[in-house]
This record gives structure tokens, sequence and C-alpha cells, in this order.
């Protein structure tokens, strides 16, 4: 690790030797699937601020702020 590189292998005991960290994890990203159209489509259309204009936003509540003199 001092070196920045790790000894890959497989579950199966191939060894496919010294590798820099960085392209370990470039390879690894490499073997996910691309996600599906389904995937896609569903969090496409998941939240669009667009589609809510016409409600209004909520109203901030103001605090009232009791004066010290009405504690005593």
């Amino acid at each position: 690790m001092s070196t920045g590189t790790v000894d890959v292998r497989t579950r199966d005991t191939e060894r496919h030797g010294k590798m820099r960290i960085d392209k370990l994890v470039e390879h690894l990203k490499g073997l996910d699937p691309p996600k599906s159209e389904s995937y896609l489509n569903f969090y496409k259309n998941v939240w669009n601020p667009d589609n809510y204009k016409d409600i209004p936003l909520p109203e901030k509540k103001v605090e009232k702020q009791e004066d010290e003199s009405k504690k005593e």
C-alpha cells in the first residue's frame, strides 16, 4: 500500500498482479452494468419543481417575542 498499488486476485485465486489503486477503481467501475431504461425513466420523473409552480410557497411563521417586562 505504501507504493499506491495492491495485489489483485480473483475469488478463484487467479492472480492479476499489482495494480495502482486508481486504475483498479476505474476497472471496477467499468464492470458495473449500465442503468436500465426503466431506472432512468423512473428517476427522471420523480420530482420536477416546474410541475408545482401554481402552488404557493408556505408562509414563514413569525415568532412572537415577549417583552421582558411582561414576564415579571
